[in-house]
Order: C-alpha cells, then structure tokens, then sequence
C-alpha cells in the first residue's frame, strides 16, 4: 500500500501513519479509522472535479486540497438548505 508523501517536515508534532503499530491508543484508532471513511468521499470529489491527481507538497497544492474540501461542504450545505426549503413550501 502507498503511505503517501512523507516529507513533510514537522517537528514538533507527532506523526502517525494509517498500518503504525507502537504508540496507537484507542482515541487515535478511531481518529484512523475516521479518516479510512472520509477516503471514498475524496475520490468521489476528485472524479466528479475532473482534479486527477491531487499533490500535497508544497503550499500551492495544499491549498487545492484544503479549497477541495471547503467546496465538498459549502455543497452539502446548500443541498440541505434547498431540502428544507423544500420541504417548508409544501407545507405552506
């Protein structure tokens, strides 16, 4: 399996990679398996944008990925919204 970029550079937080075994408490598994979930969305957000592959060195990038998400929820958002509209005009 790839682990993904790595080189990342952080030194004073700690980094846990998704198959690590030693230092895994209960909280950070359910924060890992979190993340296995929120995978299927991002491939889904990548083949509807047309984004192909989607880089995260350098800052550029990371902003891509970050204006990716921030897309994904404005779009949640307003699907809601226009369901509830919905749903209050038929009952007026």
């Amino acid at each position: 399996m790839d682990q993904g970029y790595k080189g990342h550079g952080a030194q004073e937080a700690k980094v846990f990679l998704s198959r690590q075994k030693k230092g895994i408490t209960k909280t950070l598994k359910r924060h890992l398996k979190r993340r296995q979930s929120i995978e299927p969305i991002i491939g889904h957000m990548k083949q509807d944008g047309k984004l192909g592959c989607n880089y995260l060195k350098g800052i550029i990038n990371e902003m891509n990925a970050i204006l990716l998400g921030v897309g994904f929820n404005l779009r949640a958002i307003l699907n809601k919204k226009l369901y509830f509209t919905a749903i209050i005009t038929r009952l007026f």
